[in-house]
């Protein structure tokens, strides 16, 4: 399936501008060559599976909000997104930063000695309760995730990060042991350990703008990026590049921007529908552990 083939300007004589097409299998070869190894894994995972798969509000409520563990093995993917790459960026580094000094806050405190607690209550041995020991994200994501924050923003650089994850959350998990022997519960912290959830999904969950073509037609539809064989367009370029695309102006984009289309999340939503492939699903990272700040290393109840 192209994502654009031909335009027509009308100025004078009718003429029609001929566009290189672009498939959407090209993307993540477009990315293998730019060295977005990552982004191009997500989306090639997302191709392969069959047949089709949807997240509609009630799955995707359930997937993120639920128990991790139960969701459906082939719904998930541990393996791609690796938090030693995603600590490249800046911005998951200020997020770690930035968790690391507020997840025990009163929400926080009260998700760890209420539900937290609960959940591995039957480990008890000697008033002591254990937590934070398995290897998983998804794991730990139901049995001691503490807290969490969103990082990422649609005006960002269009760099690998954005490409691969866009708008995700960082959350928090902890590691160490309730003592419920004194006359309030206290939990002494070992480890934290950071990771991403992330939904790897075409819904369009953002509108920026709703915009019209020249010819009628809207493209309501969160935007993926400007592409092209020889890679994307800058983030900075993209508004110049939409006002003319937006307002029919296809002559001027042809002489600047040959073989550049913008891709949107329709577009993908339309694969789906052509070709009974693709399929939505929840991504994790691997977990990055740290030391807890001295501040942080026995948190009690009440406090």
């Amino acid at each position: 399936m192209s994502i654009l083939k031909t335009k027509t300007v009308k100025g004078g004589a009718t003429t029609t501008i001929l566009f290189d097409e672009l498939s959407l299998y090209d993307i993540p070869k477009i990315m293998d060559k730019m060295g977005w190894t990552t982004a191009s894994a997500l989306m090639k995972h997302w191709f392969s599976i069959k047949p089709v798969f949807k997240f509609n509000d009630k799955i995707r409520g359930e997937f993120v909000n639920g128990n991790a563990m139960k969701i459906p093995k082939e719904r998930v993917n541990d393996s791609i997104v690796k938090m030693d790459w995603a600590r490249r960026y800046e911005i998951v580094n200020s997020k770690i930063y930035e968790l690391k000094n507020i997840w025990a806050s009163k929400k926080g405190k009260a998700r760890l000695f209420g539900e937290i607690f609960d959940i591995n209550k039957s480990k008890e041995k000697n008033g002591v309760i254990h937590i934070g020991y398995e290897i998983s994200a998804i794991e730990l994501d139901y049995l001691s995730q503490i807290n969490r924050i969103s990082f990422g923003d649609y005006l960002d650089t269009m760099d690998e990060l954005m490409g691969a994850i866009g708008v995700g959350t960082l959350k928090v998990a902890v590691r160490g042991y309730f003592d419920t022997r004194e006359n309030k519960k206290k939990f002494t912290v070992e480890k934290l350990g950071f990771y991403i959830k992330d939904t790897y999904d075409f819904t369009d969950k953002y509108n920026p703008t709703r915009n019209i073509l020249s010819d009628g037609s809207n493209i309501a539809s969160e935007p993926l990026g400007i592409w092209s064989r020889q890679g994307v367009v800058p983030r900075k370029e993209i508004p110049v590049y939409m006002a003319s695309f937006t307002s029919g102006a296809f002559g001027w984009l042809y002489k600047n921007y040959r073989g550049y289309v913008p891709v949107f999340n329709r577009d993908f939503r339309e694969w789906q529908n052509i070709h009974d492939e693709g399929g939505d699903f929840v991504v994790f990272s691997d977990v990055y552990w740290t030391e807890p700040l001295e501040k942080d290393r026995v948190i009690y109840e009440d406090d």
